[in-house]
């Protein structure tokens, strides 16, 4: 028989000790940055006619040890789309991708968690805000979530395994993506798996290109490296087939 054990369980959700006018400068500064770095793609946007999908994809640390309170980051109104979520030496990256206009929403929360408290006195989005550390552009290794051994060296041109926001739910995505990735240096494949809310197809390119169309596309949510499947064998005549299976045998002791 089975009775369950009396254990007080502890649902505090707990955030290094702060200084909240300090840490929420901080916070807003790091945004600031971010403001210009969304000029500085802008501008190259421009330059290489990109038109659609303006913003920025950003990342959300912790600090070791500490969760991130990953579900407040997204923001369905504003069109504040959680990307991908991990951890790496203890501390937890969100990335998240931000529409042109709408961070001003972060810069509220912060604001009022510097500034305002609730009935009970305490600060406002406390959870939220003390939970995160650091606010930066993404990176391709934001966005990683594959073995960091598979990433390839600078310049190397490989096929990819990309993850497209957007899916059945807002297919102007992965039109875009097709459309502009071109113009970055990235060749698509033809196929695509559709999701409600990922596409998913293999993109060829180096760190490099691929780096730049997340500063430019902002349409990216994941990145994974391709896997070789059984349909490379499955599709093989019988001749071919034999003459794999020969090698395999010369090389098996």
């Amino acid at each position: 028989k089975y009775s369950r054990p009396r254990l007080k369980i502890d649902s505090t959700f707990k955030t290094p000790d702060r200084d909240r006018t300090k840490h929420g400068q901080n916070l807003l500064n790091q945004i600031d940055s971010l403001s210009a770095d969304i000029e500085s793609n802008n501008v190259i946007r421009k330059r290489m006619e990109i038109k659609g999908q303006e913003g920025i994809t950003v990342t959300f640390e912790s600090d070791p040890e500490f969760e991130l309170k990953f579900e407040s980051l997204e923001f369905a109104p504003s069109k504040i789309e959680l990307l991908s979520l991990k951890q790496v030496d203890k501390i937890w990256m969100a990335t998240v991708f931000i529409p042109e206009g709408k961070i001003s929403h972060f810069i509220k929360r912060i604001t009022k968690y510097a500034e305002e408290e609730t009935k009970s006195g305490k600060a406002k989005n406390k959870d939220l805000i003390e939970s995160i550390s650091k606010i930066k552009k993404a990176t391709l290794e934001s966005l990683w979530t594959d073995d960091d051994d598979l990433l390839p060296e600078p310049g190397e041109i490989i096929w990819w395994e990309i993850w497209l926001r957007g899916g059945k739910l807002n297919e102007n995505v992965f039109k875009f993506f097709i459309e502009n990735a071109r113009t970055i240096g990235l060749e698509t494949s033809p196929g695509k798996i559709e999701f409600l809310d990922r596409d998913v197809l293999l993109v060829k390119g180096s760190i490099e290109q691929i780096s730049d169309s997340i500063n430019l596309l902002n349409s990216i949510a994941e990145i994974r490296s391709t896997k070789v499947t059984a349909e490379f064998f499955t599709r093989m005549d019988k001749q071919e087939q034999y003459e794999w299976i020969d090698d395999l045998k010369n090389r098996i002791i």
